[in-house]
C-alpha cells in the first residue's frame, strides 16, 4: 500500500473512530495478550493478584489505588516515597505513547497489564512491530520509557540538538548482536519529531486495523500526520528527574538488593549508610541539582556506571505481581556496620558487578585501620593472595569532612598486575577502578595495560592520564586523579568525561580486601 492510499485509509478509520487513544491502548492490551508481552501463567497470575487488591469505582470499575499499590508492596516506612514514585511511573507507562503530566488515577487491570509489560525489559520486542515498513524497538527505548516515567518536571533550557541527534542514533542501533531485528533498526528522532513522537508513530503502526489477510499493511510513515496530530508539545528534552526524588527511588533499588525476591525486607541496622549510598548514586545521574537529571544524563550514567541498577525493581514487580521466583538474585555475605563495605554499598557494587562476582561466595579477607596499619608488600601479597577475584577498598575523610571510598576489583589479581587481562564473557566486567562515596563512579581498565606498579612505599593504580589512584607513604594516605583531556589510547583506566579534571587527596583511615571463596 503506497503512502497516499495509507493516509487516506488511516483518515477512514479516524472519521470511524477507530483511532482514539481509548481505541489505539485497548489494542495495544490486545496485542500484549497476542504476542505474550505478558504469557498465559503471568496474565493469571496478575489477574489473581489485581483481583485480591482491587475496588470497584462508582463506574462499576474494577482499580486498585495508590495507597493501596503502596501497601500490596509491604515497603518500609522509610520507603514510602519511593512507592509513591513507582505508582507514578506504573501509571505514566499504561499510557505509553501518549504522554501523561497530571497526576496519578486509579489503575484498571488493562492498564496495570500495559504499564508491566513496558516497564520489564524485552518485553516491548514482543508486541511491537519489527519489519521493512517499520522499526525495530531497542533496549535504550526502554531505558527511556523508564526515564520519561519518573520524570516530573518540565523545564525548557536549553539543549544540544546536534548532541540529542547523535544520542538517539546511536541507541536506534542498540539491538542485540546477530538478532534478526537488528536488520529493521532505524533512528526515531527527525524534523517530524523527536524520540517522544516516534514512540506514537511505533505505537500506531502495531495496533492498526489491519494485520493480516488479503490487503497490504499501512506503512508506518503513512501514520506521520496522525501521530503529529495524537503528539502533545512535550519534548523529550524539556523532562528532569528531580534529584531527590531519584535519590528516594534509589534507596528501595538498593535495599532491594538485599532479598531475593525483591522485597525490600531487611533489618533497621542494616540500613546503616543508606541514605549515603544513595546519594553516592544519585550524583552520578544528576550533575547539577537545580537542572535536575536529563535523558542523556540518566542514558550515560545508567548504561555505564549502574547498568544492573533497575534489576533490583524488575525482580520486586515480577515477583508481587507476577509470581516469579528468581533463582540467581544477589545473596550478600555477612556484614558488620563497622566495615567500608555496608550492606548499602555492597548494592553499590552490585549494580555494576552482580553479572561478574558471587556475592554469596563474597568474604572479608583482610582488613586494616589506623590502629591496625599494614605495609605496602602486605597488601600486595593479601591482594595476590585471594583465591578468586579480589576486591580492594578504602576509605577516608576528605577536607570538607565528606566520606570518601575508593577501591580497585581484579578478577585476576596476579595477572591483572601486570597486564589487564580480557574477559571471556563480554558482560562480565574487567580489572577497573571505583568510586563509591562521594559520588559512584567506574573507571574501566584496558586491556593490555599494567594494571598497578609499586614504587617505592607507594602503589599506583593507573598512569597520568584517565583515572589513577596512588596508595602513598606506606598506606597513610590516598591520592585520586582524574584527567579527561590526556591522549587518547595512554589511559590505564578511562576517565569519565563529564566530571572534567580534578583530585583529591586523604588520609587513609581503613582498608578492606575483599574476595570470592569457595
Amino acid at each position: 500500500m503506497d503512502l497516499k492510499e495509507g493516509i487516506e485509509l488511516i483518515d477512514k478509520w479516524a472519521a470511524d473512530g477507530q483511532m482514539t487513544p481509548e481505541r489505539i491502548l485497548a489494542r495495544l492490551n490486545e496485542g500484549i495478550k497476542q504476542y505474550s508481552g505478558l504469557n498465559e501463567d503471568e496474565q493469571t497470575e496478575l489477574r489473581k493478584n489485581f483481583d485480591s487488591i482491587s475496588t470497584t469505582d462508582e463506574a462499576g470499575t474494577k482499580c486498585v489505588n495508590e495507597a493501596t499499590f503502596i501497601s500490596y508492596l509491604d515497603l518500609p516506612p522509610s520507603l514510602a516515597a519511593a512507592g509513591h514514585i513507582l505508582y507514578r511511573s506504573i501509571y505514566y507507562l499504561s499510557n505509553v505513547p501518549f504522554h501523561q503530566s497530571g497526576p496519578p488515577q486509579s489503575i484498571t487491570y488493562d492498564e496495570l497489564v500495559r504499564g508491566l509489560a513496558w516497564l520489564l525489559p524485552e518485553r516491548a520486542e514482543r508486541f511491537t512491530d519489527a519489519s521493512d515498513d517499520s522499526r525495530a524497538r531497542t533496549s535504550a527505548d526502554h531505558r527511556r520509557l523508564i526515564f520519561q516515567s519518573l520524570a516530573t518536571s518540565y523545564k525548557n533550557v536549553p539543549f544540544d540538538t546536534i548532541e540529542a541527534k547523535q544520542l538517539a542514533a546511536r541507541n536506534a542501533f542498540e539491538i542485540q548482536h546477530g538478532s534478526v531485528r537488528a536488520q529493521f533498526a532505524a533512528v526515531n528522532h527527525d524534523r517530524d519529531g523527536d524520540e517522544m513522537y516516534h514512540d506514537i508513530l511505533d505505537v500506531l503502526f502495531s495496533t492498526q486495523l489491519i494485520q493480516i489477510g488479503p490487503y497490504a499493511q499501512v506503512t508506518r510513515d503513512s501514520f506521520r500526520p496522525l501521530a503529529k496530530r495524537m503528539h502533545r508539545d512535550v519534548k523529550l528534552h524539556h523532562l528532569r528527574i528531580p534529584r531527590e526524588e531519584f535519590k528516594a527511588l534509589v534507596k528501595l533499588l538498593l535495599v532491594s538488593h538485599f532479598a531475593s525476591d525483591g522485597r525490600a525486607k531487611v533489618e533497621s541496622h542494616q540500613l546503616q549508610g543508606l541514605d549515603n549510598a544513595a546519594d553516592s548514586v544519585a550524583s552520578a545521574f544528576c550533575q547539577n541539582a537545580d537542572v535536575g537529571i536529563t535523558w542523556p544524563m540518566f542514558d550515560s550514567a545508567l548504561t555505564t556506571v549502574a547498568p544492573l541498577l533497575f534489576d533490583s525493581l524488575y525482580r520486586l514487580i515480577s515477583t508481587s505481581f507476577l509470581g516469579k521466583i528468581f533463582s540467581d538474585s544477589i545473596t550478600f555475605p555477612p556484614i558488620h556496620n563497622e566495615n567500608i563495605l555496608t550492606l548499602p554499598a555492597l548494592s553499590q557494587l552490585g549494580i555494576f558487578l552482580s553479572e561478574t562476582v558471587d556475592f554469596e561466595s563474597l568474604r572479608l579477607l583482610h582488613h586494616y585501620s589506623l590502629s591496625n596499619k599494614s605495609t605496602t608488600s602486605t597488601l600486595l601479597h593479601d591482594i595476590n593472595a585471594a583465591p578468586d577475584s579480589a576486591i580492594l577498598v578504602i576509605s577516608g575523610n576528605l577536607p570538607t569532612g565528606e566520606k570518601s571510598v575508593f577501591g580497585c576489583y581484579t578478577p585476576f589479581p596476579v595477572q591483572d598486575a601486570a597486564q589487564i587481562q580480557p574477559r571471556e564473557q563480554g558482560y562480565w566486567e574487567r580489572c577497573l577502578l571505583f568510586q563509591l562515596s562521594p559520588v559512584h563512579d567506574i573507571f574501566r581498565g584496558t586491556v593490555g595495560q599494567q594494571g598497578w606498579v609499586v614504587a617505592g612505599k607507594d602503589i599506583r593504580f593507573g598512569t597520568e592520564n584517565g583515572a589513577s589512584l596512588v596508595l602513598k607513604d606506606g598506606l597513610q594516605g590516598a591520592e585520586f586523579s582524574h584527567k579527561v583531556d590526556g591522549p587518547n589510547g595512554e589511559e590505564t583506566y578511562h576517565a569519565t568525561k563529564r566530571r572534567g579534571n580534578w583530585a583529591v587527596e586523604f588520609e587513609i583511615q581503613k582498608i578492606e580486601v575483599w574476595g570470592e571463596v569457595e
